[in-house]
């Protein structure tokens, strides 16, 4: 996908359209079509295409070391998937333009960007952890299904899960719940299943 993105993101540039963003999206439809992409595969090349100048636009234009840059340009990007693919696509454009184009500073100014975005996706999924503790009424759910299974022990499995995750307990699996139990005396277990690879 990242390949794909850097082959069609400026092609716009040879069309006859307003904007070369708009071009190489028209581009990617049709080549969509012709490499039969999954519309999950064609949705993140078009975001890459997309966006693929906001790294740039963010570093020579705003405060990267405003936590609220690094919050707007976050919530753009979504996921750290996608910043590593922006990321790297961006160090991609600008060192190709020419030899001077990637001057140590900007190449020091998308590094920062890059780590302060990736800091802000983890703080993030640590504060959207679940404590055990704070969620009486998930306990009480989890213990009426869980028979003679201690409070302390429950905690202890739904302890920093994500509350999404964790509140699929309230719905009558319990499996996670007997897993944990068994590690006690019994060695883990795992069971591997044959998924065909998917390039990124």
């Amino acid at each position: 996908m990242l390949i794909l993105t850097l082959l069609l993101h400026d092609v716009g540039k040879g069309m006859s359209v307003e904007n070369h963003v708009t071009g190489g999206l028209t581009a990617l439809a049709s080549a969509a079509k012709r490499l039969n992409l999954s519309s999950e595969e064609k949705e993140e090349v078009h975001f890459l295409i997309e966006h693929h100048l906001d790294m740039s636009a963010t570093v020579q234009r705003r405060d990267i070391f405003d936590p609220a840059t690094v919050s707007a340009f976050a919530q753009s990007v979504t996921t750290l998937e996608r910043l590593q693919r922006l990321s790297l696509l961006t160090y991609a454009d600008i060192h190709s333009v020419n030899p001077e184009a990637l001057t140590p500073w900007k190449a020091e100014m998308l590094w920062q960007l890059f780590v302060a975005t990736s800091n802000h996706f983890s703080r993030t999924l640590d504060r959207d952890r679940l404590h055990a503790p704070d969620e009486g009424s998930l306990l009480e759910r989890v213990q009426a299904l869980a028979g003679d299974t201690t409070l302390e022990e429950i905690e202890a499995v739904l302890e920093g899960f994500r509350g999404g995750i964790s509140r699929a307990f309230g719905g009558g699996d319990c499996g996670a719940l007997g897993v944990y139990q068994k590690l006690g005396t019994d060695p883990v277990q795992t069971e591997l299943l044959a998924t065909p690879m998917v390039s990124p």
